[in-house]
């Protein structure tokens, strides 16, 4: 945070997501009189961080160390059109989904020190994962850099190839709604089956959060813990029968679920 502090940091765009980032940067040492952010409408949360001396809406400083672009995409063309100056040191970082590199390239050359972050909400606990990728520019230190800053809010993996985070998007940025809606799915099942709505809830989701618990480094676990429950014959496993051959399969679907999250990305790269 030593060069943050010295240099400065901005944020553009601070919603759920932007909220997030900097709540947890500040946690870690980060200097509200190093924050300039540019939010047209800003939080309570957020006004209360001006009145310890963040500094909102206002003017942008010259050659900040971080420039985080946290906008909606379909924004994103009017923002950078906004952004002048002297950004020569500048270490800009977009986690706008639907944004290539090429676009912030094309707005401020291919010199700039870019990194497109793909985090998801549960960065908003920090415990988050999310997918960095640089271009040539940000490659080494930079990079770095911003892969210390998202380590804040959770896990991060590096990418090498910026087509693997519309899969990235399909997995793990669209992933949280999967488990959301799954966990509305055993719900409404434990009701058909005869339980109270607030016992099935309770039901669901802790058994969620204890089987996710369970989960270790190694994949091949994932197939051992799955045996463990499903003795032969039993209950378990007259219900993953109905998973392996229902039309879709559950890996068919779950399959065309992440493909269609990955689709719409690669489209809104093509629209940006």
């Amino acid at each position: 945070m030593e060069a943050l502090n010295k240099n400065g940091m901005v944020l553009i765009g601070c919603g759920r997501m932007g909220s997030a980032l900097l709540a947890a940067w500040l946690d870690t040492g980060l200097a509200h009189e190093a924050v300039t952010v540019v939010e047209p409408y800003p939080s309570d949360w957020l006004k209360e961080q001006a009145a310890k001396g963040l500094r909102l809406n206002a003017d942008i400083p010259a050659n900040p160390a971080v420039l985080i672009l946290a906008t909606k995409p379909q924004m994103m063309k009017e923002v950078m059109g906004q952004i002048e100056g002297d950004f020569a040191d500048t270490l800009f970082i977009s986690v706008a989904a639907g944004t290539p590199i090429s676009f912030f390239e094309a707005e401020l050359g291919a010199d700039a020190k870019i990194v497109r972050v793909m985090p998801n909400t549960p960065a908003l606990l920090k415990k988050g994962v999310s997918a960095l990728v640089a271009n040539k520019a940000a490659q080494g230190a930079p990079l770095a850099a911003a892969q210390d800053l998202m380590t804040a809010v959770g896990v991060v993996e590096i990418l090498t190839d910026e087509e693997d985070i519309h899969a990235v998007i399909g997995l793990s940025g669209s992933g949280p709604a999967y488990v959301f809606a799954f966990v509305e799915a055993l719900v409404a099942a434990g009701k058909d089956a005869g339980l109270e709505e607030d016992l099935a809830f309770r039901l669901a989701r802790d058994t969620l959060v204890g089987a996710a618990a369970m989960i270790g480094d190694n994949f091949a676990e994932v197939a051992t813990l799955r045996e463990n429950v499903t003795s032969p014959g039993g209950t378990t496993a007259a219900a993953l029968k109905v998973f392996a051959e229902s039309e879709p399969n559950l890996n068919a679907l779950v399959s065309a679920v992440v493909k269609a999250s990955k689709d719409r990305s690669i489209e809104l790269a093509e629209m940006a």
